[in-house]
Order: structure tokens, then C-alpha cells, then sequence
């Protein structure tokens, strides 16, 4: 799993941080959790990289083989098992990121949020 982080604007860095600490993301193979963690664990380690001085910028991963996630064990899929991914905001502390960033309208920039299951994909035979 990778997740996309982008967020630019006024409060970039903060809603970065927010995401950082109170998204988590489960893998879900049939109805049972295969695998949960913190988005921080979870890198993007792909996709254009770049700077503004003048535009606060945040996102999760530098472009290089080095910031992907990487499982020590294969998690195996069943044969014609369905699977999906379930992103849970947990509200910690004062500021809610759900609140006060993810659906207001007042707050200036452009925010994104995706998530990639990444790995080797293969299928059975008949």
C-alpha cells in the first residue's frame, strides 16, 4: 500500500501533519484486516517532486525506490477473494482534520489524498 499525500496552500504543513497522525489505512481481505498502520508508515515513493518558495508545500515521498514501503513477507490473496482498502480518520488532540480542513470551504490550497496497492499481481488458472 502507498498513499499520496499533496497538499498546498495556507495551512499545508499543518493538514500534513494532521494526516500524518490521525489517518489510518487497513488493507481488508474478505472481512478481516490483512494489515493497518498510521499513514506515516505508509510512503508514497513516487511521482513528481518539486519546490515553491513562495506557495507552502507538503506531501509524503521523494521519487525513488528508497521511500517505498517494503514487506518483509508477501501478504497471499485467495483465489477470487475481494479486497479493499478502508481509510479511518481518529480525531487526537485539539484540531480535527476532518473538521477543519478535509470539509471546509474556507480553507485555501488544493488537497489530495489517493492510495496505491502496489506489488506483484498474479492469478489463478483454470
Amino acid at each position: 500500500m502507498r498513499v499520496f499525500l499533496w497538499f498546498i496552500g495556507n495551512s499545508a504543513l499543518l493538514q500534513y501533519r494532521l494526516c500524518e497522525n490521525q489517518l489510518y489505512m487497513s488493507l481488508v481481505m474478505g472481512t478481516k484486516p490483512q494489515f493497518a498502520a498510521p499513514c506515516w508508515y505508509l510512503p508514497q515513493g513516487g511521482g513528481t517532486w518539486g519546490y515553491d518558495s513562495a506557495t507552502p508545500l507538503a506531501c509524503n515521498g521523494v521519487p525513488q525506490t528508497d521511500s517505498i514501503l517494503k514487506f518483509g513477507k508477501a501478504i497471499p490473496m485467495p483465489s477470487r477473494q475481494n479486497f479493499y482498502v478502508e481509510a479511518t480518520l481518529y480525531d487526537l488532540g485539539a484540531t480535527s482534520l476532518r473538521t477543519n480542513y478535509l470539509n471546509s470551504s474556507t480553507t485555501v490550497g488544493r488537497r489530495e489524498i489517493k492510495v496505491v496497492l502496489d506489488g506483484l499481481h498474479t492469478r489463478d488458472v483454470m
